[in-house]
């Protein structure tokens, strides 16, 4: 896929890039990648994997005219600026919701996200949405390769840096980034981590994260102490993620994304 190159001189017709939230960048990645090639050998036993995996070369969103270029931050704007969107609040379970327009809340609600930030008080654009009346938006999106048993749910995104969804459940997904990075913290469904469902994914990687890591190090007992698997996606990768594993997101820099529930 398109790795974006940002126009810093005009920061109205394009996404803030990762420069925004350099302080939670990681090279750091210990989630398996593999090519679409070895992934349509692992997928028929998709759902039983016991561990995350990232696809790193699916480029089909991302040929000319394709859903890539229907995301670019002036194109969103132009065809669906009017369109009324549903944001969830950033907390584990999302129980608060707020409309307003797509581009309002581009324009007005995209900030980066700071550290006194409370996760039930920020809102961002993620599932909760009907795309059903933006014209051929959706249907230019092409999925990984997978036997999909029912029609997958779609759910498209776009955060703020420093945004993200702290630890949750749910069923297996495919999760691809468009534009940005998104930073990706699992363990496994046995192994809750330990997190505030109310605080967000931001200060969890800043202050709660790195006692974790040294926890985990010096202790053997994964249900005391869970493997946290950890990696950066950028544009041109897709997580796959199991049924009721824990997962949290952040957002480096705007993040463009699509999540495929299976």
């Amino acid at each position: 896929m398109i790795l974006l190159a940002f126009n810093l001189q005009n920061q109205s017709e394009s996404y803030r890039p990762v420069g925004f939230c350099t302080h939670v960048f990681s090279d750091r990645c210990t989630i398996p990648r593999v090519s679409v090639k070895e992934w349509t050998r692992l997928a028929p036993s998709a759902t039983t994997l016991k561990t995350p995996f990232i696809i790193t070369d699916f480029y089909d969103n991302h040929v000319a005219g394709g859903f890539g270029e229907i995301c670019a931050r002036s194109e969103l704007l132009k065809r669906y600026g009017s369109k009324t969107v549903t944001l969830a609040s950033a907390n584990s379970h999302s129980y608060d919701k707020k409309k307003t327009t797509f581009d309002t809340y581009i324009h007005e609600m995209i900030e980066p996200i700071t550290l006194d930030a409370v996760a039930g008080d920020t809102f961002y654009l993620f599932g909760d949405n009907d795309y059903t009346d933006w014209t051929n938006f959706t249907q230019h999106y092409r999925k990984i390769p997978f036997d999909y048993k029912r029609e997958p749910f779609l759910s498209f995104g776009v955060g703020g840096s420093g945004s993200g969804v702290p630890f949750h459940t749910h069923g297996a997904v495919f999760a691809e980034v468009i534009y940005g990075r998104k930073r990706w913290f699992i363990t496994k469904p046995n192994q809750r981590p330990t997190f505030s469902p109310d605080n967000t994914s931001l200060i969890w990687t800043t202050h709660v994260y790195p006692s974790l890591q040294q926890s985990s190090e010096h202790n053997t007992d994964a249900a005391q102490h869970p493997h946290v698997y950890d990696c950066t996606l950028s544009a041109g990768e897709v997580l796959f993620c199991g049924h009721d594993f824990w997962h949290a997101t952040l957002n480096i820099g705007d993040t463009v994304f699509v999540s495929t529930f299976l």
